[in-house]
């Protein structure tokens, strides 16, 4: 699911307006893991994230690619109880982190996320809206005579907010 909030114009992500399905190769992440409330972790992750991805190696200083997150499954757990996964995607030539930081209770790691077929739709707004969205994605992904598996995922085509 991509998200807008600031940034490029939406008008170049219309093709995204209803569910589709397409084909992603897998991509190396750099890989925050917070458990509890993203409403209350998120930002910590995705600082954590930021701050450790422009000391890396092989990126850009000038332009970050869109973050991501994964949360499992399990939605209806409550939110103290989610995993989430706050992710860059890194170049392939990236093989080293750097010296941990201050935060303890978020892990960090360089990972491969997998991906092949996927299903996707954008969404607009916040947060708390996404829910309608998500459903008309997994009845596209059901009437396409498949299944939901894996994580859900968001891609913030603008900032997180």
């Amino acid at each position: 699911m991509l998200w807008l909030r600031s940034g490029p114009d939406p008008a170049q992500f219309a093709h995204l307006k209803d569910p589709r399905l397409t084909r992603l190769p897998d991509q190396k992440m750099l890989v925050v893991e917070a458990a509890g409330d993203p409403n209350i972790v998120g930002s910590r992750a995705f600082g954590l994230l930021f701050s450790t991805y422009y000391k890396l190696d092989g990126v850009s200083r000038a332009q970050h690619p869109p973050a991501r997150a994964r949360a499992g499954l399990a939605r209806r757990n409550a939110e103290a109880d989610w995993v989430g996964y706050y992710a860059l995607p890194v170049p392939e030539g990236v093989s080293a982190l750097p010296a941990a930081t201050g935060e303890p209770e978020l892990r960090i790691a360089l990972s491969t996320w997998a991906y092949g077929e996927v299903a996707e739709v954008l969404h607009v707004g916040s947060y708390s809206s996404e829910e309608p969205d998500i459903i008309r994605l997994h009845e596209f992904v059901t009437s396409s005579g498949r299944r939901v598996v894996g994580e859900h995922e968001e891609e913030y085509v603008r900032d997180r907010g």
